[in-house]
């Protein structure tokens, strides 16, 4: 697979390489064309690559043929993180920002914004390097490379489930508040946290209300994802008789884990102050009715980066409440920005 992967770089052919969570084998799709082909009412087949903005197309690389493979592992080999030398000057208007979104918040005018920054870096890798890195270290997330000449190289391995579709059954997740894992014990969750973790919740069960029967929440519960911890909650249900997964996705992207609430409102904000674009970070991805019809796994797309040329470009946010300090929430992206920092 390492050489198809190199034969489609050389020939600046599109192609996706992935490993769905706790899984031990590799998926692959390698497109033939340079053809950008587009998603447009989820009854295609391939993998799916969508961006943060929603009046932008998904991008879809065609399953024509679905490889896989065992592939070698690298050794564990984490070195101390590449740090952005610009911090300081980044670590000022990330704060100025927060500032201004909690006076926003205490005004009323939202409930929760995420707020995220990019971090470039140097970056002397092989991209199936830090794949390969990226499936050794993290084998609870949904890690993948994935190339387009026409849109870039990105790299991931994200902890977050959209929604998966299992002919009518739908499952999604709410995956919110974040603290460094210092042990392997489970954190002490502060009112933040908690009351941000809910907010999800509460957003994903009413918007879905209307598209599905039978819906089911888990009791909110800790995951651990690479150095890091979150709060999660599973929901569930049936497609209703005239819904259909385009109708979800459309309802739940992007969620208030990685925009806010209300979403319009929070999502133009975030477009216009944020200061760069977040692209295909925080968008979402996966398969879409490639071993069957009526089946998808899609994960929103968390702890990414893009690599152009020698360097990379990490993507990290953070959750913004009325309870929220700024100094704590720049701590918070520091210690996001490892999952991908230390693959490079």
């Amino acid at each position: 697979m390492v050489q198809k992967v190199e034969a489609q770089l050389a020939q600046d052919l599109p192609f996706v390489v992935y490993r769905p969570p706790h899984k031990n084998r590799v998926n692959a799709i390698f497109q033939p064309n340079k053809d950008l082909n587009k998603v447009y009412d989820f009854t295609e087949s391939g993998f799916v690559f969508a961006p943060f903005e929603t009046s932008k197309a998904s991008i879809l690389i065609k399953a024509k043929e679905l490889y896989t493979a065992k592939v070698a592992m690298a050794e564990k080999e984490f070195s101390k993180q590449t740090t952005d030398p610009n911090d300081s000057i980044n670590k000022q208007k990330y704060v100025e920002l927060i500032e201004k979104v909690i006076d926003r918040i205490k005004a009323n005018e939202f409930e929760k914004v995420v707020i995220s920054r990019e971090l470039k870096v140097a970056c002397d890798h092989h991209p199936w390097t830090i794949f390969e890195r990226a499936i050794t270290n993290y084998s609870a997330a949904f890690c993948y490379l994935w190339y387009h000449p026409k849109i870039g190289l990105w790299i991931g391995a994200t902890p977050e489930l959209l929604a998966e579709l299992n002919q009518s059954l739908i499952t999604t997740s709410a995956l919110a508040g974040t603290m460094a894992a210092t042990s392997d014990e489970p954190p002490n969750w502060e009112e933040k946290e908690m009351d941000e973790q809910q907010l999800v919740t509460n957003y994903i069960k009413t918007i879905l209300g209307d598209q599905l029967t039978e819906l089911k929440t888990s009791e909110t519960h800790t995951v651990r994802a690479g150095d890091l911890w979150h709060l999660k909650t599973v929901l569930s249900g049936r497609l209703m008789m005239n819904s259909n997964l385009k109708d979800v996705i459309l309802k739940l992207h992007p969620t208030p884990a990685v925009c806010g609430t209300p979403r319009d409102v929070t999502q133009k904000f975030i477009l216009e102050q944020e200061g760069y674009s977040r692209s295909y970070y925080t968008g979402y991805l996966g398969e879409l009715n490639i071993h069957r019809t009526h089946e998808a796994a899609l994960y929103v797309n968390l702890r990414c980066m893009q690599i152009i040329d020698d360097t990379a470009t990490l993507y990290v946010g953070g959750g913004i409440t009325k309870a929220s300090n700024p100094e704590k929430e720049w701590v918070e992206t520091q210690n996001k920005s490892k999952t991908m920092g230390n693959l490079l």
